[in-house]
């Protein structure tokens, strides 16, 4: 089924994003936590796809296996950075021989060891990805969004034309970046849809996990910790149980704040972990999420108070 058509037909989506383990080991390990979070109904799961293009066949893999194996639906990430356009072509027709039907289109990072160094033989951007898939193939796409602007564009609004450009070459919805205060997801859609951008634009919502992970995920999406929210993680510090407890209150205060706006749907970066997921799912409550999991959570909260300003931007 296309991405597009859930939320087309549902007034609120809920998916979770998970990236190939190294390992077959860790493969395995990733369908048990899949399989749980099958438990929470997603409309669908995405796999995400290195740069480099070492982990495309575990991307594959992974997507054939969520959609065959446990019955839902999958999105493959696919970036066309480094590769020629015979080899985009290549891998897009292997995804599509496993009856893969979504496909997130991205340019996708530069080579750490040279970021600003031109890459031959390869689309410069991603709006040409686009277009080459959607004049060759019948993929549902999606595309992504950066509510804070995309770290190599300084210029918010010629940031925001890049994904007009995407959107008008084909893609069917926008999945954002991470984003700690939704003040900026708010101002984003709003921008969008002011230059003429009406698909779907979906937040993008990171549970916190530990004090240096959410420093390296914020510094390479570009997304700003808000400050109250900063000052508890580093009081916090290594203290990863109580910074989960932390994050996952967090999250919650952002979900709640965006379904009460009306958003068209979540998608939580879940980084191959169930546990954070389930209880925001759990604190969410019956009145915006109806899935089947029952697992019972602690409800201990961790000074959510401290950061709902930040959430909600009261002053």
């Amino acid at each position: 089924m296309k991405i597009q058509e859930f939320y087309a037909r549902s007034p609120l989506t809920y998916s979770f994003e998970v990236f190939p383990p190294k390992t077959d080991r860790g493969v395995l390990k990733l369908y048990d936590t899949i399989a749980e979070l099958k438990a929470l109904d997603p409309s669908f799961i995405s796999v995400t796809f290195a740069p480099d293009r070492t982990n495309r066949d575990r991307t594959f893999q992974i997507a054939a296996h969520v959609k065959k194996k446990l019955g839902l639906e999958s999105m493959f990430h696919f970036t066309c950075i480094g590769a020629t356009e015979e080899q985009i072509i290549q891998d897009l027709d292997m995804a599509r021989a496993l009856d893969l039907e979504n496909i997130l289109a991205l340019r996708g990072d530069r080579p750490e060891e040279a970021p600003s160094a031109p890459v031959r033989n390869t689309f410069r951007y991603a709006y040409q990805l686009v277009l080459l898939i959607k004049d060759r193939y019948d993929f549902g796409m999606g595309v992504a969004g950066h509510p804070e602007g995309h770290i190599e564009c300084q210029d918010k609004e010629q940031d925001l034309q890049h994904l007009k450009e995407k959107v008008d070459a084909g893609g069917e919805f926008v999945i954002t970046q991470i984003f700690f205060d939704n003040g900026y997801y708010y101002d984003f859609v709003e921008r969008a849809q002011r230059i003429g951008i009406s698909v779907p634009i979906i937040p993008g919502i990171l549970p916190i996990l530990n004090l240096t992970q959410v420093k390296r995920f914020a510094a390479l999406a570009g997304a700003t910790i808000p400050p109250n929210l900063a000052r508890h993680l580093e009081r916090l510090g290594d203290n990863d149980a109580a910074v989960r407890k932390l994050g996952i209150d967090y999250a919650t205060q952002q979900c709640l704040g965006l379904l009460e706006q009306g958003v068209p749907g979540i998608h939580f970066y879940c980084l191959n972990r169930s546990a954070s997921v389930k209880a925001i799912f759990k604190n969410l409550g019956p009145r915006w999420f109806s899935g089947n999991g029952n697992e019972e959570i602690s409800k201990e909260k961790v000074e959510v108070e401290m950061v709902k300003d930040q959430v909600y931007g009261v002053e």
